[in-house]
């Protein structure tokens, strides 16, 4: 119970501080799957670093979609590099 009232009041607090999306504005958005389980392999990570604690770990959760100044730079998943 407790984590979930941490969660929700995380998501609160993102809201309230998160830019608006709107004609004009800079299109930073990110699509997270939550359910979404994988293995970690440090090679498709996007980080200039090969460097990870989770290597090889099934993990769940995981960005599918991000824009960046209205660029896409993460699609299903991979870094667009």
């Amino acid at each position: 119970m407790a984590r979930a009232a941490l969660r929700v009041r995380a998501v609160e607090e993102f809201i309230r501080v998160a830019p608006a999306i709107a004609v004009g504005a800079a299109a930073n958005l990110t699509v997270f799957d939550p359910e979404a389980s994988w293995t970690v392999e440090a090679t498709a990570l996007a980080s200039k670093s090969r460097n990870t604690p989770y290597q090889g770990r099934t993990v769940r959760g995981r960005v599918r979609h991000t824009l960046l100044n209205g660029r896409a730079v993460v699609i299903d998943g991979a870094a667009q590099r």
